[in-house]
C-alpha cells in the first residue's frame, strides 16, 4: 500500500515508523512530508509545511482512494482493543525467540529447567493465540 505512494516521492528516508519525503505539493527544499501506514492498511500522510493531504495526493496524480486499502479487501480489526497489529507482531517475535534459546540449549545438551520449561508452553500457547487473531 504505502509502497506505490513512496514511489511518486522525492528524496524518500525512513523515519522513526514511517518515511519522510519531499512534499510534491509546494517547492520544497526539504523533507516535510511525513507518512506511514496506519494499522488498518491506510496511507497516512501530513505536510509541515500545511498542505493537504488532497493536495499532495493531486500533485503526484493519485486521488484520495489510493492512500486506502482496496475495496475487495476487508478491513481486518485490530488484533485486540488497544493492541496494534504493529505490537502483536513484535510480542510474537518475542516469544519465538524464547523457543529458539529453548531449542538451542537443548539442541546443546544444556539441561532445561521446569521454569524454562513452563516458559516455553507459555510461548507456543502465546504464538498459537498471536495467530487466531492476526
Amino acid at each position: 500500500m504505502i509502497d506505490n505512494i513512496i514511489a511518486h516521492l522525492d528524496k524518500v528516508k525512513k523515519s522513526g515508523k514511517g518515511y519522510q519525503a519531499r512534499c510534491p505539493a509546494h517547492d520544497d527544499n526539504g523533507p516535510s512530508l511525513s507518512l506511514r501506514e496506519g494499522d488498518d492498511g491506510r496511507v497516512i500522510l501530513h505536510c509541515f509545511a500545511g498542505c493537504s493531504a488532497q493536495s499532495v495526493v493531486t500533485a503526484l496524480g493519485l486521488s484520495m482512494a489510493d492512500l486506502f486499502p482496496p475495496t475487495n479487501q476487508p478491513r481486518r480489526p485490530p488484533p485486540a482493543p488497544g493492541v496494534s497489529r504493529r505490537e502483536l507482531h513484535a510480542a510474537a517475535d518475542f516469544e519465538r525467540s524464547i523457543l529458539f534459546i529453548l531449542k538451542c540449549d537443548a539442541k546443546h545438551g544444556k539441561p532445561i529447567s521446569q521454569v524454562d520449561m513452563r516458559r516455553g508452553q507459555v510461548a507456543q500457547q502465546r504464538l498459537a493465540l498471536a495467530r487466531r487473531v492476526a
